[in-house]
């Protein structure tokens, strides 16, 4: 390019000395020329650079959102999304895979032949599974498609496994699906595969955690199983009456599992103590006291549940302050704590012991009532008492259901959906649920009936 403008001032000065170049038209047409390449390479370049912003925007939209995902779907959806802005004029649409290596439509815009004839598109679908790429292909003319012109597919895989396929359909209104366009959806699928790879790795991890806790619970049932479930059902009452009090899902999470483990200090109370069926000596009552603080210096040393800390260090404190280990009064117990509290009380007044049968449950609820304001916190012991009503009043079945709940000799998932006590979020109840997992109390730290009295050995 220089030197054909140094070519051009030469012939210029030639034609300013009254010399005719007869080069100089030649000349101008190769700047023309070179001219009109420069400026359709900086086209090339200006495009590309837009598809390089719309990739950039597009990404940076599903960080964005991405505390907002939980799951699978809501990745798959937020990509659907994404994909809808960025092909504004397109017709996008996601198809999920069958066992049957047949495909699950959900394209409202496919037109209104049955799609599961289209072996055009099954084929397509097919083959880019198979060859783990984008593909685009126009739409035979032989297929009759209401206007389709082009489909492009991109499979969103997580590892091996396939998730789904992402299908754009292009129309007359559209514009022809560009090899950027291409690019935009590798990056938009690579990327959603990866989020939903890291989910899977969260829930598995958090699937160990649910069992490591299950795995504590289990011991201290092998220590009596006497008062096997105890501490499944008091998770369960727990979560329940939090739900009641319209906790979030991380609240009611912890909630539950500092209920699971509020006992697992026990694991280090003597034998002769925690299975005496007789009334404790004054040395036996205090070594039994010493289970919160136990359970507290066990969890604490697991980083992940210290959320979870305030109900098992302070489940026996007492609404007048006269409990324990801390003697924290009224509303400076912690509300974990209150609440697991009477979750705990209930269970072990509806559960038999060595040296007593259990009571019912309309009895337990009378035993509490008299010991508000006093022993529970009157408000919460109110809530849970008008929810347990609700749910057991005219169910008798639900409530036979419940107390076999969480207990190592029967009592498994099955009883847990009679009971209603089944997990919603895939939480620990879940796979307690599932497993048939329980915990133990102490059997006989008092004889006593009230609520105070009973919780002391539960």
């Amino acid at each position: 390019m220089k030197e054909l403008l140094q070519k051009i001032e030469s012939a210029r000065r030639s034609v300013q000395g009254g010399q005719v170049d007869v080069e100089l038209d030649a000349l101008l047409g190769q700047l023309t020329d070179q001219t009109g390449r420069v400026m359709r390479e900086h086209e090339g370049m200006a495009e590309e650079l837009l598809g390089l912003y719309e990739q950039l925007g597009a990404v940076f939209e599903i960080a964005r959102k991405l505390p907002q995902v939980r799951d699978e779907n809501e990745v798959v959806q937020l990509l659907r999304n994404t994909v809808e802005e960025s092909f504004s004029r397109h017709l996008v649409g996601v198809v999920w895979p069958k066992d049957d290596a047949e495909f699950d439509f959900r394209l409202e815009w496919w037109p209104k032949c049955d799609p599961r004839q289209c072996e055009w598109l099954n084929s397509l679908l097919r083959d880019s599974v198979a060859e783990a790429s984008i593909l685009v292909r126009d739409v035979p003319k032989t297929e009759c498609l209401a206007g389709l012109i082009q489909v492009m597919t991109a499979p969103v895989a997580c590892g091996s496994d396939l998730v789904c396929i992402l299908v754009i359909g292009r129309n007359d209104a559209a514009l022809e699906l560009r090899a950027s366009d291409m690019s935009l959806l590798e990056i938009l699928c690579t990327f959603s595969g990866d989020l939903i790879a890291n989910i899977r790795l969260h829930h598995q991890l958090r699937q160990i955690s649910v069992d490591l806790v299950l795995s504590l619970v289990c011991a201290i049932d092998q220590k009596d199983p006497y008062t096997s479930g105890h501490s499944m059902r008091v998770g369960h009452y727990a979560k329940s009456l939090g739900q009641e009090l319209g906790q979030n899902a991380e609240e009611l999470q912890m909630l539950e599992w500092s209920a699971l483990l509020h006992d697992v200090g026990k694991i280090g109370i003597r034998d002769d103590v925690l299975k005496k069926a007789g009334k404790l000596t004054e040395e036996e009552f205090n070594h039994i006291k010493e289970h919160p603080v136990r359970s507290f210096e066990v969890v604490s040393r697991v980083p992940q549940l210290r959320a979870a800390l305030d109900g098992i260090r302070h489940h026996h404190e007492r609404y007048d302050g006269k409990g324990y280990p801390d003697g924290l009064k009224g509303e400076g117990i912690p509300l974990q704590a209150r609440v697991i509290q009477v979750a705990d009380i209930f269970d072990a007044l509806t559960s038999s012991r060595s040296y007593r049968k259990a009571f019912d449950w309309q009895k337990a609820l009378s035993i509490i009532a008299e010991e508000s304001g006093t022993v529970v916190d009157p408000h919460l012991g109110a809530v849970f008492t008008k929810m347990i009503r609700r749910r057991f009043e005219n169910d008798p079945q639900a409530w036979e259901a419940m107390t076999r709940y969480g207990q190592s000799s029967g009592g498994g998932a099955a009883d847990a959906e009679t009971a209603g006590a089944t997990s919603t979020d895939g939480g620990a109840s879940d796979a307690a649920a599932s497993s048939g997992a329980g915990a133990s109390t102490a059997a006989g730290a008092s004889a006593a009936t009230g609520a105070g009295g009973e919780q002391t050995g539960s």
